[in-house]
Order: structure tokens, then sequence, then C-alpha cells
């Protein structure tokens, strides 16, 4: 898909709180953005609070949940991948008649098939939902390996996220949590929300069980010397364009690893650190050669696909030694 068409298509929404004590506004609001449920205040009604804070990151959605008195949940889950990242108490209870069991430190994944029953959630539960599209995660590992997969994707139902690539996928949703706390953070930009959400993807691929995993986890060929011009080509013509290296790849006709170590070899560098490389010249020229006082640091950055002014800066001075408004100052006095 090229860039301006997923970007077009790219489903989101800024982050929203909700919370209500009313049992069924809580189903109504779960039907909506996550599945239909049954839930059940077992503990007579006292103290029942649902709260939940909650976006949607392209294919998926993602929520901070709690209930504040002991209940009991089922549902059926037909359409999606479900992932659980238990903040405080337990999730305990069974996925297709198996049993499962998850805490902080230890998350669970539901597959997009078969009834889910949580017959005791205690009241000191909080837990991030990742809502997953399945046919999004299916994608996301034929781009990494540069080829379709058979059969149905079926990842382990549970994840360490103490350790190892489970625990640095816990600190990225950590941030996508803490982002959805700034009302106008950089998680409602179409550009960076796409980007996590490619992120959150590949980092439950690499941290859970499945099929695949280990021809994930082994090197790929670099791309051919031709493929990776191609995209050279590309970036230098139109460096302007939020390419993602998702986008990169699929123009390459290769898997994103691939393209990645196509790059390394032949260019030095990974494809978006020399798509920054390329974006931050157009930059420098375009400010060093400045001759009227209507161009901003500001204007220069977004125009070459900077988002992110403090970032940029620290960048720009990285490579030439100046802040980009001292470079500025100097042409237009």
């Amino acid at each position: 898909m090229d860039t301006d068409t997923e970007r077009k298509n790219f489903s989101s929404f800024r982050p929203v709180s909700f919370q209500t004590s009313d049992v069924d506004e809580t189903r109504a609001f779960c039907r909506e953005f996550f599945h239909p449920l049954t839930l059940d205040v077992t503990s007579g009604g006292d103290g029942f609070t649902f709260d939940i804070t909650a976006t949607r990151l392209g294919p998926m959605t993602i929520g901070d949940i709690g209930f504040g008195a002991e209940t009991s949940l089922a549902c059926e889950y037909r359409s999606a991948y479900q992932l659980n990242m238990p903040l405080a108490g337990r999730l305990d209870g069974e996925h297709s008649g198996q049993p499962f069991s998850a805490s902080p430190g230890r998350g669970s994944l539901y597959n997009p098939e078969g009834p889910v029953r949580l017959p005791r959630l205690g009241a000191d539960l909080r837990v991030m939902v990742v809502k997953i599209d399945t046919a999004a995660l299916v994608a996301e590992l034929e781009s990494l390996l540069g080829h379709a997969i058979r059969g149905p994707l079926r990842p382990a139902p549970d994840i360490d996220f103490a350790t190892g690539p489970g625990r640095s996928l816990a600190r990225l949703l950590a941030l996508v949590r803490a982002e959805m706390d700034n009302p106008d953070g950089l998680i409602t930009q179409p550009l960076l929300a796409g980007r996590l959400s490619h992120s959150v993807l590949t980092g439950l691929l690499m941290a859970t069980d499945h099929p695949y995993r280990e021809e994930l986890s082994r090197p790929a060929p670099p791309a051919r010397p031709r493929s990776v011009q191609h995209v050279v080509d590309a970036i230098e013509a139109t460096p302007d364009v939020p390419f993602t290296v998702r986008d990169l790849a699929n123009m390459a006709g290769v898997s994103v690893r691939s393209l990645q170590e196509g790059f390394r070899e032949y260019v030095g560098m990974p494809p978006m650190a020399y798509l920054r490389r390329v974006r931050l010249e157009r930059v420098h020229a375009d400010m060093s050669a400045a001759n009227g006082r209507s161009e901003t640091v500001a204007s220069v950055a977004h125009r070459w696909g900077f988002t992110h002014l403090g970032r940029f800066a620290q960048a720009y001075r990285a490579v030439y030694g100046d802040l980009p408004a001292q470079t500025l100052r100097r042409r237009t006095g």
C-alpha cells in the first residue's frame, strides 16, 4: 500500500477517558470498542466503577481498564487478537477450554476464536488491553519475512513481560499509555501513530512464540544493490513523503529485514537513518539560502517531514554543529 493511501485509511481517535458505575453502560462501551461481553458484579455492586482510558492506533485499540469491584466476565473472540498486560491484580480464566493466568510481568494473548471465561476478576485488577486486527498482525509478519504465511497464525497464549523482548514490548506499551494522558501528544498524529502501531505489532511477533518465530529471529539476506539503489533514488527524489520502513521495503519488493540489511551493507546505515540524513540536508540547504523573514525553523522542518522540533534540533546540531535557529538567523539577520 502506498504511503498516502495508508495515511488516508489509518483509523485512529484521540485518547478518551470514560467512567461509569452502570453495568449496562460498561457493556455498551466494551461492545463498541472491544468485544460484546457478559459482565456481572459478583460483589453485589458495592464499589463497582468501570474506568478506562483508550485510544485507537490503526489496527489496534488500546485501553487501560479497571473495575473497582469483584466481577465476572465472559465473551467470544472471533475477529481479533487480544493482548492483556496486567498492571495490578491477576487474570485467571480459560480460553477455548484451556486455563490461563496473567499477572504483572506475565501477560496473556487470546487468539481470535473460542470463548473466554473470567469467573473472578479482583477489585484490584488494572490491565492494559490491546485489541489487534487479525489481518494486520499477519500482514506485519509477512512484511518482516518477505513472503506469505501458510495457515492461521497461532501465537502462544502467554507472554513474558519481565525479560527479553517482552520487557521491551511492555516499555513500548507503557510509553503509549503515558502519551494517552497528553491530549496534544504525538500519538494523535497519524504519521507517528502509524509507526507506533507497526512497532507494537513487530514487538509482539518478536516477544511471543509462534510457528515463524525461529525464521523471524534468523538474520535476513541483504537486499540486492539494485533494490537498495531504487529506494535511495526514491528517498532522494521525495524525502518529504512520510515513508515508513515498511513502505520502503514494499517499494523495493523485499522484506523489511532484507532492506535493513542491504542498507547496512551498501549504504552504511539503516534506511530510516538515511532518510533522516537526506531530510536534514534539505533543511540545511533551505535555511542556508533563506533571504527573507517569512521562513521559520518550524516551517522548514515541517516541510521536510520533521514533526518533533526538539528532536529535530538535536539531530541538526549533531550534524552541523549549530542549532537550526542559529543557521537561519545568520541568513535573515
